[in-house]
């Protein structure tokens, strides 16, 4: 009796086996359960292209290889399983430069060093790049256009409380950004430094300005943001721009645009519990005494959220983002274009405002080379 009962139990067994191990291949076949795609930038891996040259020199099999291994059944499922486990078990992030601080606070790794002043360049380095600028500033400012430093805050410096202790965060040195605000004050350059006002702002805004599981300012702080700078240019320039009025307000602990870039960015099977963060209703205002002036932005990604707001839509005439000073992205246009196929100083002496944007996690390559490539634009040097 027992044994006949094994021999059943080891067939019911092989058989579930069986069709557990099958599930990938007909999952590929017949595609017959949606899977949640995975976030960020996936390879696309197309199904090569089988012939007799190709089968001898072993192409298709190695090509065929790696395409199955990007498109088995149920692998954006699996895959999300697999980054699940290292993050419940080892508190650690399969996503490459994710740091999971207290509390499940998520950083990226470089906004943790800026804050405590790992990528330090130096002071003389710093003086000379603030020099450059300063000379760009005096040409650009013969055509009456407007250059402006704008930095924006870090994830590591604003939410410094949640680092983790293996980055000794109580042994914080000198830091780029602290230097370059000092020399950036003591210039000519118009400044607009949102790292020391979110600082500031931190512990009295009715909203987060960031959220435990993204990298980027809040939807709610960018905003924000857009409405200071666009107050401060209005001042600078002595022009009326558009004004940013506010028609609602909703909150949700469901998150939107870049509030959790970093955890979607982990590929996780759940979600880690957030805060409740402002999404505000906005509209654009104007009449006829308001003057939309053309304006680059060369920045990082944190310009990204206020371009794809409508921010250079719309309150600029030619409003065009240099993103790290490579790729050029104009107004509502799709896709951007490779800044070597431009003319620069056509470009530069055309425009109304420059507008330099840096988080500090970046301030070590401030400000993607077009201090030195535009200093030796304009000097010859």
């Amino acid at each position: 009796m027992n044994t006949r009962s094994e021999h059943i139990g080891k067939r019911v067994l092989i058989g579930v086996m069986s069709v557990v191990l099958s599930l990938p291949l007909l999952q590929q076949i017949f595609e017959f359960s949606e899977t949640r795609p995975l976030d960020g930038y996936q390879k696309e891996v197309s199904y090569p292209e089988l012939g007799f040259r190709q089968w001898l020199d072993g192409d298709f099999q190695s090509n065929a290889d790696a395409y199955l291994n990007v498109h088995f059944g149920f692998r954006n499922t699996l895959v999300r399983a697999y980054n699940e486990f290292y993050f419940k078990v080892f508190n650690y992030s399969q996503t490459q430069g994710i740091v999971i601080g207290k509390d499940n606070y998520l950083f990226e790794e470089n906004y943790i060093n800026a804050h405590l002043g790992r990528d330090y360049l130096g002071e003389e380095a710093i003086a000379e790049k603030v020099e450059k600028l300063s000379y760009i500033r005096d040409v650009l400012a013969k055509e009456n256009i407007e250059l402006v430093v704008v930095f924006a805050p870090g994830k590591g410096s604003f939410c410094s409380d949640f680092i983790p202790d293996e980055y000794e965060p109580w042994d914080k040195q000198i830091t780029n950004y602290e230097v370059y605000r000092d020399r950036l004050m003591a210039s000519q350059i118009p400044f607009v430094d949102f790292h020391k006002w979110f600082d500031q702002m931190k512990d009295t805004t009715a909203y987060p300005l960031f959220s435990p599981t993204g990298i980027h300012w809040s939807r709610y702080g960018e905003l924000l943001v857009a409405d200071s700078l666009l107050s401060y240019l209005s001042v600078l320039r002595e022009e009326q721009l558009v004004d940013i009025e506010y028609t609602g307000m909703r909150t949700s602990k469901v998150l939107e645009f870049t509030d959790d870039d970093a955890e979607r960015g982990m590929n996780l099977m759940f979600n880690i519990p957030d805060l409740e963060m402002a999404y505000p209703d906005i509209r654009w205002t104007s009449d006829s005494n308001t003057v939309k002036p053309n304006a680059i932005v060369v920045g990082d990604s944190y310009y990204w959220g206020l371009f794809n707001s409508g921010f250079s839509y719309q309150a600029f005439s030619n409003g065009q983002f240099w993103y790290y000073n490579q790729d050029i992205y104009n107004n509502w246009e799709q896709g951007g274009k490779p800044k070597v196929d431009i003319d620069v100083r056509h470009n530069l002496t055309n425009t109304d405002i420059v507008i330099l944007l840096c988080t500090d996690a970046n301030l070590y390559k401030f400000a993607f080379g077009f201090i030195d490539e535009n200093y030796a634009l304009f000097s010859g040097k």
